[in-house]
């Protein structure tokens, strides 16, 4: 024996609108919080449903979608240096040229 109840959002697709609703608010809220990504930019969740009668309109075909549409992250840059054919990126957390000791500065110079 069938069993029906009345139609509500809770029950489409046997929870799994609401489920699909509920990813996409988390990733929108993971979304804000990460610093990477502009504030000034609105994070839009949609819940699309679709409904399709029948010609005799006894029934309906019901179709749902959750989409988000999230910040990019933010752009990002770096200031390369060009020698010898490589290139390289100056880490902020390692000591600079300056602070090398003097071998260790051959060295670098050097290729080694």
């Amino acid at each position: 024996m069938n069993n029906f109840s009345e139609m509500s959002l809770n029950i489409l697709g046997s929870g799994k609108a609401v489920e699909q609703f509920d990813y996409q608010l988390k990733k929108a809220v993971e979304n804000c919080l990460d610093p990477n990504t502009d504030t000034d930019f609105n994070r839009v969740i949609q819940l699309k449903v679709t409904i399709k009668p029948s010609p005799d309109r006894k029934d309906a075909a019901l179709f749902f979608q959750t989409t988000a549409k999230l910040a990019p992250d933010s752009a990002g840059g770096d200031h390369i240096f060009l020698s010898k054919g490589k290139a390289y990126v100056q880490d902020m957390e390692q000591m600079t040229f300056e602070e090398m000791e003097e071998e260790q500065r051959i060295a670098l110079l050097k290729g080694e």
